[in-house]
């Protein structure tokens, strides 16, 4: 169905539509409608069971955490945990983010606490896992921190005993005189493996997450330049399957969750139609969630156009990064909503998410987008930026309406933040000269900003 054969449902009036609402919901709408549904609400027993399988000492039993249902990347969110818990600028439970991080992109600000604790103390890395997938199998251990701890030890001994011109350290290095030029190629090649080791160190949990691996892809010790990537999506998609089922098990044990979502969704449109104060032509909902939320809205708009852009319940759900300026990586890649939309060949079923301006035309003009319940992160700035673009936002007539819940102190506050965060953010990629930071103040000064309670 194309934008120009969607009507009215008013059967007596046959005129084509000309105004169009963008609804954009996130997982606030189904936190609203009393389910479960955040990541911490699904990470928070996860990480009690990761608890119960790390001792005192540090050790994990690592053939437990598969058979539990636990991933290498709830071992990651657990050493953020830890970076939270040291007031450390991390959301431990937001796994779109940890995984930017992992990749390198988005990094909280590195810093030390009051016991000199640094941030990357915690951090696991693709990089370090990397690096310390190939130490161990070089040195054909899976323990390779305590090989690099007695390495190191005995690189200390023997660079020692060389400054003393110890005559058994010299003679086990099979030098001769302390003096002899060999006592100083021999010292450089000693510093040389000894910093290459202590650049392998790993962090206590990169240390875990790498056995984990090893011990589940045993391959990834031989190729972890070409397996790592691939294991650790694996890894991804069993997350997401069991936050499906967690989901799932939600809804259903939530009996009172579709007239609550009916209810709720009427709200949205009430809001939407008193924007321009026209009746309602047609109404595109884009939805973050996995949740279908659409009775009450197919009833009454037979025509609307429902995208679940991340998957839904029936199939599987979708966990990834923004695609902007990461598309040119092959680790990276896989990881990319953009990529990942488009290889489960998900997306918009007909028509558009938003339309531009016709000018007196014949066909559609998103006249505002509705925004509620969406944390507006920067893990879907590719869609906003795009959505954007397509109305022209600066100098089109598109209104910005954004709804929040007052369900705690200082939730308007935060909501007209990361409202302007994000405009910001949009407005200095636009390259204008002179205006692209003032992109909020004008569509203030024009009417076509609203932050709204619900």
């Amino acid at each position: 169905m194309s934008a120009e054969d969607i009507r009215l449902t008013d059967e007596d009036d046959g005129k084509k539509c000309h105004n169009h609402h963008l609804i954009v919901i996130g997982n606030g709408f189904d936190l609203s409608c009393g389910l479960a549904s955040s990541f911490k609400d699904f990470f928070e027993p996860r990480m009690r069971v990761v608890d119960s399988l790390v001792s005192e000492e540090g050790s994990c039993d690592y053939e437990a955490i598969k058979a539990r249902g636990l991933t290498a990347w709830d071992l990651i969110l657990r050493s953020r945990k830890d970076m939270e818990a040291r007031a450390f600028n991390v959301n431990w439970c937001d796994v779109e983010t940890a995984i930017a991080n992992v990749f390198g992109i988005n990094l909280p600000e590195d810093g030390i606490d009051d016991e000199g604790v640094m941030i990357s103390d915690y951090a696991v890395s693709f990089g370090s896992l990397q690096d310390y997938l190939y130490l161990a199998d070089e040195v054909n251990t899976l323990n390779a921190s305590d090989y690099i701890e007695n390495r190191v030890d005995e690189i200390e001994r023997l660079r020692d005993g060389i400054d003393d011109g110890d005559q058994g350290v010299l003679s086990e290095l099979g030098i001769e005189d302390s003096g002899d030029s060999d006592a100083s190629e021999v010292y450089s090649a000693l510093f040389r493996e000894g910093s290459h080791l202590l650049g392998h160190r790993p962090n206590p949990w990169t240390e875990r997450v790498e056995r984990y691996l090893a011990c589940e892809y045993p391959q990834v010790l031989k190729d972890s330049e070409g397996q790592l990537s691939s294991i650790l999506m694996t890894e991804l998609e069993r997350m997401e399957h069991c936050f499906n089922c967690y989901l799932k098990d939600e809804v259903a044990c939530k009996d009172g969750y579709s007239d609550c979502s009916d209810n709720l969704m009427q709200k949205l449109i009430k809001h939407t139609l008193v924007v321009d104060g026209m009746p309602d032509d047609a109404v595109t909902v884009l939805n973050f969630n996995y949740t279908s939320p659409y009775r009450w809205l197919k009833q009454q708009f037979g025509d609307a156009a429902l995208v679940n852009i991340h998957g839904t319940l029936d199939d599987e759900s979708i966990f990834g990064i923004d695609g902007s300026g990461n598309l040119d990586d092959r680790d990276i890649l896989p990881f990319t909503k953009t990529y990942r939309v488009l290889k489960s060949a998900r997306g918009v079923p007909s028509g558009s998410i938003a339309y531009p301006s016709q000018r007196g035309g014949d066909g559609l003009e998103t006249s505002s987008i509705v925004f509620f319940g969406h944390s507006l992160s920067r893990a879907d700035y590719s869609y906003f930026e795009s959505i954007f673009s397509t109305v022209d936002l600066y100098s089109g007539h598109t209104i910005l309406v954004f709804l929040y819940s007052n369900y705690a102190k200082g939730v308007r506050e935060s909501e007209v933040a990361k409202v302007l965060a994000l405009l910001d953010y949009y407005g200095s990629s636009l390259g204008i000269a002179g205006h692209s930071n003032n992109l909020a103040h004008k569509l203030m000064l024009e009417g076509r900003l609203v932050v709204r309670e619900i």
